[in-house]
């Protein structure tokens, strides 16, 4: 199951264009969720026995089938769309951690460059 964030009720009036926002919105953060899983398979940082082959997109991607790291990666994803919404977000990362030591080994970074003015013109007529 890959995150989704219901349409906000709200008391203006909807705009046009709003829902294409909101469904993109909802893209990008299921692509993030779909890349941590793939980046935590891909560099090993887990067995491979957690993981399961699934499809976002028509894609074949593998994703976690274990409830805690599932449940971390949308505790951490979750709180992005609003972020994001208000055009907070820039950039956002995923650091893998050496056990040991728990010093940075790599930095996966995704820019986004998200600003208040994309909303206007996600109007898709």
């Amino acid at each position: 199951m890959f995150l989704n964030f219901p349409r906000k009720s709200s008391k203006m009036a909807i705009q046009k264009g709003d829902q294409q926002h909101h469904e993109t919105l909802n893209v990008i953060v299921q692509f993030l969720e779909v890349a941590f899983h793939s980046i935590l398979f891909c560099r090993k940082v887990y067995p491979p026995e957690i993981f399961e082959r699934r499809r976002f997109m028509s894609v074949p991607v593998q994703m976690s089938v274990s409830t805690q790291l599932n449940d971390y990666i949308i505790d951490s994803l979750g709180g992005l769309y609003d972020w994001m919404e208000r055009g907070s977000v820039k950039r956002i990362g995923l650091n893998i951690l050496d056990e040991s030591t728990k010093n940075v080994t790599e930095r996966f970074v995704f820019e986004v460059g998200l600003d208040q003015g994309w909303k206007r013109n996600c109007n898709m007529e």
